[in-house]
């Protein structure tokens, strides 16, 4: 490296010093925001098969898709609900062991859930497709609408909050919101009753 390369990695490590509070070098317990949404994208398609696949799903191979599908959400969230646990001073007096052991039911718990998340998703196609007359298809409300995506998300994020995981619920919801810029972010605590059209359009 030349001299500015070498002043400026020296000035960026002296910052990295002087505000430790932005810091988290050789911390295992920060969760990873891009597996977070890797494991909310196979999520999506638990909820809505056939929609968000890159090859079509045969019918009669779904139930190994299916088991595939949770083996790598239970995998992956439970790991990350696991660094969430640790870094939750609440949790400070939990042995590696109990942590991890708790990630797994809450993870269990979670996807118990996916088919009444279904539900209520189900409901919301209906509603959204009825409220806008310029809608083709409920296919269309799934596939393109940024307000039914960000609603579909927090679906997901409030059931991880009832469960009182950690900050996972609002990493979620704001990475919504992030996507969908036209769209209001909707906070992971907030109660939305079924057949919400949640201005899908």
């Amino acid at each position: 490296m030349n001299d500015n390369i070498n002043k400026t990695v020296n000035e960026i490590l002296e910052s990295y010093s002087k505000h430790e509070q932005t810091c988290r070098l050789s911390e295992d317990n920060i969760i990873n925001k891009s597996v977070l949404i890797q494991v909310l994208e196979e999520i999506r398609k638990l909820l809505f098969p056939g929609y968000f696949d890159k090859n079509r799903v045969r019918e009669e191979y779904i139930g190994y898709i299916v088991g595939d599908r949770i083996e790598f959400i239970q995998y992956n969230l439970k790991k990350q609900i696991a660094k969430a646990l640790k870094g939750c001073e609440k949790c400070n007096d939990l042995s590696y062991d109990e942590v991890m052991e708790k990630s797994e039911k809450l993870v269990y718990e979670f996807l118990s859930k996916i088919p009444s998340i279904r539900d209520y998703l189900a409901t919301d196609v209906v509603a959204a497709f009825n409220g806008d007359p310029a809608a083709y298809s409920t296919d269309e409300i799934i596939l393109c609408y940024p307000g039914f995506f960000a609603i579909t998300v927090y679906r997901v994020a409030h059931e991880l909050w009832k469960l009182k995981i950690p900050m996972i619920p609002r990493v979620l919801s704001e990475y919504a919101a992030l996507r969908e810029l036209t769209f209001t972010p909707v906070r992971q605590s907030a109660s939305i009753s079924s057949s919400t059209t949640a201005q899908a359009s």
